[in-house]
C-alpha cells in the first residue's frame, strides 16, 4: 500500500494525523499510542518521525490479541511501554533484540526471559512467576521491579548485575536486604511499601566503600537498624519517610556528605534534631517532643 493511501485510511477514521496521542515518558521523552485500527500509519509516523518509543494499551485503542506487529513492522523498537499486560500475548517481546527499555504493568501470562534482550538498559516491571533473568544483562543501568517474591528465603536471589546502578523495590515481602552486594555499582537504591524489612544492614556491609549516593526508604515501617546506614559515606540524599520509628538520628553525623535528609511521618524518639542542622535539605512532620520545629529549619534556608 502507499504511502499516501496508509494516511488515507487514517483519515477515515475521522482522526487526524496531528492528533495522535503520545505518553510522557520523563526528560523530554515521549511514546506513541498505538491505535491498532490505524496501525499501518501509526507505524509510519512513528518511523519518519524518528520517535522515541511506543506505547500500546488494549484498553485505549489496541484491539490485537499479541504483539506480533513488532517484530514484523518495528523490529528495531528501542523503547516500549505496554499496559495491561495480561490481556496480551507478549511472547514477541522475547524477540526484540535491540530494546534498550521496557515499561510494562499487570503480569503477563507467557514466560519472558528479560536475557534474551541482551541490548535493555532500563527494566520496569510487575514480577510474576514466569519472569526469568537467566544469564547476563551486561547492559542494565535501572531496574524497577514491583511485588517482587524471592526465592531464597530472607534475601535477594536476582542475578548478580554488575553494571546496574538504579534500583527500585516496591511492595516486595523480604524481611532483609541480604544479596544486595549483588549490585555492586549501585548509585540509587530505593524501597516502597516493603512491610516485613527489618534489617538494612546488609546496604551498609556492601556499599561503605562503594558509590551509593542515594538511599529511599518509604513506608517500611519495621526497619531496626536504620543506624547502619552510617557507614556508607557517599550518601548524598537519604531518606526514611513513614518508617516507624528511629531511636536517635546521631548516625547522620558519620555522613559528611549528605545534602537532602527526608523523615517525614517518622518518629524520633529521643527528640534531637540536631544532627539534622548542618545538612542543607531537610524534610520531616512536626512533633511537640522534637529540639526543633520545622520552621527552624526554613528560616534557616531563606537565610542562606
Amino acid at each position: 500500500m502507499a504511502k499516501t493511501d496508509i494516511y488515507a485510511k487514517y483519515r477515515a477514521t475521522g482522526q487526524q494525523l496531528q492528533n495522535l496521542r503520545t505518553i510522557d515518558l520523563g526528560g523530554g521523552r515521549a511514546a506513541l499510542w498505538m491505535d491498532s485500527d490505524c496501525l499501518e500509519a501509526c507505524v509510519d509516523y512513528f518511523i519518519r518521525n524518528k520517535l522515541y518509543g511506543i506505547a500500546i494499551s488494549p484498553l485505549d485503542g489496541f484491539k490485537l490479541s499479541d504483539l506480533g506487529f513488532l517484530t514484523r513492522c518495528v523490529p528495531a523498537v528501542e523503547h516500549l511501554v505496554v499496559l495491561h499486560v495480561d490481556m496480551i500475548d507478549v511472547s514477541a517481546l522475547n524477540d526484540l533484540r535491540l530494546l534498550r527499555s521496557l515499561h510494562m504493568t499487570g503480569r503477563p501470562k507467557q514466560k519472558l526471559d528479560i536475557a534474551n534482550l541482551d541490548a535493555l538498559h532500563e527494566l520496569d516491571v510487575q514480577w510474576w512467576p514466569k519472569l526469568r533473568f537467566d544469564g547476563r544483562l551486561p547492559k542494565l543501568r535501572v531496574l524497577k521491579l514491583k511485588g517482587y517474591r524471592s526465592n531464597v528465603n530472607g534475601a535477594l536471589d536476582l542475578p548478580a548485575l554488575q553494571e546496574l546502578e538504579d534500583l527500585e523495590l516496591i511492595q516486595t515481602p523480604i524481611p532483609s536486604l541480604a544479596g544486595i552486594d549483588r549490585f555492586p555499582g549501585l548509585r540509587r537504591l530505593a524501597c516502597y511499601y516493603l512491610p516485613k524489612l527489618r534489617h538494612i544492614a546488609p546496604v551498609g556491609h556492601s556499599f561503605c566503600d562503594r558509590d551509593l549516593t542515594t538511599l529511599e526508604f518509604g513506608h517500611c515501617p519495621h526497619i531496626t537498624d536504620n543506624d547502619s546506614v552510617s557507614s556508607i559515606r557517599s550518601l548524598r540524599t537519604l531518606w526514611f519517610n513513614h518508617c516507624g520509628k528511629v531511636p536517635s538520628l546521631r548516625f547522620l553525623d558519620a555522613l559528611p556528605e549528605l545534602q537532602n535528609f527526608r523523615f517525614v511521618g517518622t518518629e524520633v524518639l529521643d527528640g534531637d534534631l540536631a544532627p539534622c542542622l548542618r545538612i542543607p535539605s531537610v524534610g520531616f512532620s512536626d512533633k511537640k517532643t522534637y529540639s526543633h520545629r520545622y520552621a527552624d529549619f526554613e528560616a534557616r534556608s531563606s537565610r542562606a
